[in-house]
């Protein structure tokens, strides 16, 4: 206490000197100086910077800036494991990577097996695709079927679908192997004879001209129109005529033997391309495609745009419902340019709750009634479920809509909401699109995709409308 009295009175007394030139009192300078003392600002100990304010609020943001990028690349490293292990996967028994799933010897209760890859080598091929991968943005797991085979099943994200390209034209052993083995016995179906046949002028492919396939015995068994790439398929002994074998091919007058299923021909004719292109979508409205229905409703405008900005072409779009009022209708819109009013259309249709139409009357009336043009690329974009009606009684129906899509042109590309790739009705589909030099989607957020992990062949699944506009595009854009 005496030391801090003593510190006060030296203070005071250096205070007091200030004043001493000053003609006052000496209480007063003494008061004065008292004052200056009292004044003064105290002072203390400064804080260590870690206890400052500052510090702790820039340290509470650095420990959130760290927390989300942790967070974000945690995300990202999983999302890339998780694509990688999809994009690993092969599709059904078509991409051929660990086996080819077919029935069990001896029983009639629909079981399967996988049976050894090397029995069947399915090559892949996806129409004009550079082998392009789109991001997958599904939740997809893997779980166990009875048998103890695996697939993959996901819900689709944010309304977006998935597909699948099934393009059997590429392995025709493979093809005659599902449709043996899957398609129903009552259908009559033969082992498939087909010719691929290219026609060229000059070197350059010649499009949307008529091939004949003869037997023989010289008589036409079966009828083809060449693609953008000049390439016919040709199918015989489809539904009828089994045993039937296409031994020679015809086009522009010019006939010239099938070796080893394939022909060539070259023609002096000038090489023609397309000008105008038909593309025909036919919708399922029975009540399991409602989320299909409003897939299409989302994405359909995107669709139309993308294909209408093609310059080498100039497309013209049919939009219609197939629904069973008992006769089993599809009201058919005809071939127009006009965008608004195919959104128009669109934008009317809702799934019904009725029973499912009949493929026969589908294809018969969607084919026959439409004014396809003759001189332009055809496709029909037919989107349906698993619960179409086909029977024994509808196959007489669908042998002569096939026949006049063969006659015509016409490529029927099949989007299948059907998780089993060899189940009758999409054996069926697949028989229908590659006799039509088309290729078959399958919906693959509601598809069993197997087998299970293979880096060979693998057939990565795609944006449903990317998917589409990619397959169409390759039908009606010259090569």
């Amino acid at each position: 206490m005496k030391h801090k009295d003593e510190n006060f009175e030296q203070k005071l007394q250096q205070n007091i000197s200030v004043f001493d030139k000053v003609g006052l009192p000496p209480h007063k300078r003494r008061q004065l100086a008292q004052d200056i003392i009292k004044n003064q600002p105290k002072l203390g100990k400064r804080k260590p910077f870690y206890a400052t304010p500052e510090f702790k609020r820039a340290l509470s943001t650095a420990a959130c800036l760290i927390i989300a990028l942790t967070l974000i690349f945690t995300f990202i490293i999983n999302e890339n494991n998780r694509i990688n292990q999809i994009k690993r996967r092969t599709l059904g028994g078509y991409g051929i990577g660990s086996g080819i799933k077919k029935p069990i010897s001896g029983k009639q209760d629909g079981s399967y097996e996988i049976s050894n890859a090397e029995e069947i080598s399915a090559e892949t091929s996806q129409s004009g695709a550079d082998e392009t991968e789109d991001e997958i943005n599904q939740e997809c797991s893997v779980e166990e079927e009875p048998d103890g085979t695996s697939y993959l099943k996901g819900n689709p994200a944010d309304g977006q679908l998935y597909g699948i390209e099934v393009n059997d034209n590429s392995n025709i052993d493979f093809l005659s192997y599902v449709v043996c083995n899957f398609l129903d016995s009552s259908y009559d179906t033969p082992v498939i004879s087909r010719a691929e046949v290219k026609v060229t002028s000059k070197g350059k492919p010649v499009s949307n001209v008529s091939v004949y396939g003869l037997d023989g015995n010289g008589k036409t068994i079966a009828v083809a129109r060449t693609d953008a790439k000049g390439i016919a398929y040709l199918y015989g002994g489809l539904f009828d005529n089994p045993g039937k074998t296409i031994a020679m091919v015809n086009s522009l007058g010019k006939s010239v033997p099938v070796v080893d299923g394939k022909a060539d021909i070259e023609t002096s004719d000038n090489a023609m391309s397309l000008k105008t292109a038909n593309i025909m979508f036919v919708f399922d409205t029975s009540p399991e495609m409602e989320e299909s229905l409003n897939y299409f409703k989302t994405h359909f405008s995107g669709i139309i745009d993308e294909l209408s900005e093609t310059t080498a072409v100039k497309p013209k779009f049919s939009f219609n419902a197939a629904y069973n009022d008992g006769t089993a209708n599809t009201p058919i819109m005809m071939f127009t340019a006009e965008e608004y009013l195919i959104a128009s259309k669109m934008n009317q249709v809702a799934s019904i709750n009725r029973s499912p139409a009949s493929l026969d009357k589908i294809l018969t009336e969607s084919i026959n009634k439409q004014n396809w043009e003759e001189d332009a690329a055809k496709v029909y974009v037919l989107v349906l479920g698993s619960s179409v009606d086909i029977s024994e009684e509808t196959i007489t129906g669908i042998q002569s809509a096939l026949e006049e899509a063969q006659r015509l042109g016409i490529r029927l590309i099949p989007v299948v909401a059907d998780g089993d790739l060899f189940s009758q009705n999409s054996s069926l589909y697949r028989l229908l699109a590659a006799s039509t030099g088309g290729t078959a989607v399958f919906i693959a957020d509601s598809s069993l995709i197997r087998p299970e992990d293979s880096d060979v062949n693998g057939v990565t699944a795609e944006k449903l409308d990317k998917l589409l506009c990619r397959i169409i595009k390759y039908y009606i854009l010259p090569r």
